[in-house]
């Protein structure tokens, strides 16, 4: 029932609400976050009314869980959505400027895709982490792997940090 009255509110009230403003940045969050904040509500929602079931204690567990990384899975889809829709209005935004016109079509792309790996990290290691493996030891084994890369490839990753910048200052066209 909350589901249903969260979603009704979303589609009458908060969409009239931002059909209003002058952005479409709102229209397009609010087109984002409607199923999936139906979904999440409906996946907590069962998750307690499976807990007050009488179920056999091996069974119950394996709900529970089930339900959380379905539930991680939705929150890290509509994190992304949120996100990726920010870089493209940005984009959008500064893209009507001339002299930024490449600059946003060389790192929006670039912008999103490291927001994604974000965001999937961080759901992953939220998954970990709920099923008690040690995360920190994988953050420390990535954290040692990427000094490694980084220092057996200094040359090209100081190429490509000065490439970067010189996009970035543009000094010539």
């Amino acid at each position: 029932g909350i589901a249903f009255l969260v979603r009704a509110v979303i589609i009458r009230w908060i969409t009239r609400l931002v059909s209003k403003t002058a952005t479409v940045l709102d229209d397009r969050i609010i087109s984002i976050i409607r199923k999936p904040v139906f979904y999440i509500i409906i996946i907590y929602g069962l998750d307690y009314a499976i807990g007050r079931l009488p179920l056999h204690n091996r069974i119950m567990p394996v709900i529970h869980d089930a339900l959380f990384v379905i539930g991680v899975v939705l929150i890290a889809y509509v994190v992304h959505g949120v996100l990726n829709n920010l870089i493209r209005w940005y984009g959008e935004r500064i893209e009507g400027e001339e002299t930024s016109k490449t600059l946003a079509r060389e790192f929006i792309p670039l912008t999103q895709r490291i927001s994604s790996i974000f965001v999937f990290t961080i759901a992953v290691i939220t998954v970990f982490k709920y099923f008690n493996y040690d995360v920190w030891s994988l953050i420390t084994a990535l954290g040692v792997g990427s000094l490694a890369i980084g220092l057996a490839a200094k040359e090209t990753l100081t190429n490509i940090i000065s490439g970067f910048s010189i996009m970035l200052d543009r000094p010539f066209r």
